[in-house]
């Protein structure tokens, strides 16, 4: 089963290209499906794939949730081809260190493993197992997303830079290890 998979997994790095000559491309794909071996060691990396049919498909979206509750992933490496990532989908990846993107990647960018937007003016995850005690946002970043720091019990001060104009609703909640916060006065809208 997947889920018995994901539980088990430490690292985990999703496909770049297909292996096969198939000339269409899966956009969409569903986590359930059908993976190649089995994990016996969870220690190990991981090449994550979507087969079906004998071909394997190159991921361009990942769906909401589709990581929620990987309590064993501690980095995820995401390819160049993925242009779309859900909502919640590292939310209760509690030992997630890092979010990777690889080099290519038009959408995506990550910065010492921190997931933003490719030009960086968009936080969009601070991974929720990442060990830090105060996190410096850098100063190209306009918009923090929602949930962006959600649950992350590690970090005890945030710097926000005057760059920010936009707070996503529910960026710091469960940050139970947050002391210090200034919000900058360039902050026109904190969704709720």
């Amino acid at each position: 089963k997947l889920d018995e998979l994901l539980l088990s997994l430490t690292s985990l790095k999703l496909p770049r290209e297909k292996k096969n000559k198939k000339e269409e491309e899966v956009n969409e794909v569903e986590l359930e499906q059908e993976v190649t071996e089995n994990i016996e060691e969870p220690s190990t990396e991981y090449i994550y794939g979507i087969y079906k049919d004998d071909y394997e498909y190159i991921v361009t979206k990942i769906d909401d949730s589709a990581f929620l509750q990987c309590d064993t992933v501690k980095n995820i490496t995401i390819p160049k081809t993925v242009t779309s990532i859900g909502k919640n989908v590292f939310n209760r990846c509690d030992y997630l260190e890092e979010i990777n993107i690889e080099n290519g990647n038009t959408t995506y960018s990550s910065v010492e493993g921190v997931l933003f937007n490719y030009d960086k003016t968009e936080l969009i995850r601070y991974p929720g197992g990442k060990k830090e005690d105060i996190y410096i946002i850098p100063s190209d970043v306009i918009q923090i997303s929602e949930l962006a720091f959600w649950h992350n019990q590690l970090l005890e001060n945030i710097v926000i830079p005057d760059t920010v104009t936009k707070i996503g609703a529910n960026a710091f909640q469960f940050c139970t290890s947050l002391e210090s916060i200034v919000i900058p006065k360039g902050v026109t809208s904190i969704e709720s």
